[in-house]
């Protein structure tokens, strides 16, 4: 299931060249625009969390960092409780497309996937953290995910969500999604947003 990032894109963040594993080494949000400039309203320590998004690192999640995130796991998805999700065979086996953004104060975000046989890169989980939310972070990890992903010959992309989920359902369209409501997707009378999204060659 994917979390509902809330939040516009931003188009101005690069990668930093590969660091091991074919993972880019830093994410830099290089302009999160005069929006981020005009919003000392929302106090200091907001603002630095914003700032310091210039510094965060994605790279491959280990089991301590999903015990993390299961400890901090309100943070990431609110009320909603999606534990169980959480399956540590996820990390173990698919660690190289299981993805964490690293900063000096923990986790700010996670995206756990991985490659079927049939080349498809499937992104089971996706979240940020509640202070780390409008500067690109899951958009960020989005591509940091369709690196490795493809590393592994993925030519295309998947995920569901719910069909209440408009957040979710309009950030993956600002990702060039495409979104369809499959019946029954997920047993009979629950009905899921199934998102796809073909990958250029490489």
């Amino acid at each position: 299931m994917l979390r509902s990032p809330h939040r516009p894109p931003v188009r101005d963040h690069v990668f930093a060249p590969e660091g091991e594993g074919g993972l880019p080494a830093v994410v830099r949000l290089h302009r999160v625009g005069k929006r981020l400039r005009d919003r000392t309203a929302l106090g200091t320590d907001r603002l630095s969390v914003m700032i310091d998004a210039m510094a965060v690192r994605i790279e491959p999640a280990d089991v301590t960092d999903l015990h993390q995130v299961l400890e901090d796991h309100a943070r990431y998805w609110g009320v909603r409780d999606l534990r169980a999700l959480h399956v540590t065979a996820l990390v173990q086996e698919f660690g190289s497309t299981c993805l964490v953004a690293r900063a000096v104060d923990g986790i700010r975000g996670y995206l756990f996937g991985f490659v079927t046989p049939d080349h498809t890169g499937y992104v089971h989980l996706v979240a940020t953290r509640d202070d780390a939310r409008g500067v690109g972070l899951g958009r960020s990890l989005y591509a940091a995910f369709i690196e490795a992903a493809g590393r592994q010959g993925a030519v295309r992309l998947k995920a569901i969500t719910s069909v209440t989920n408009e957040g979710s359902i309009a950030f993956h369209r600002t990702l060039g999604f495409d979104a369809r409501t499959v019946e029954d997707y997920d047993g009979p009378g629950r009905p899921r947003v199934v998102f796809t999204r073909e990958l250029l060659p490489r």
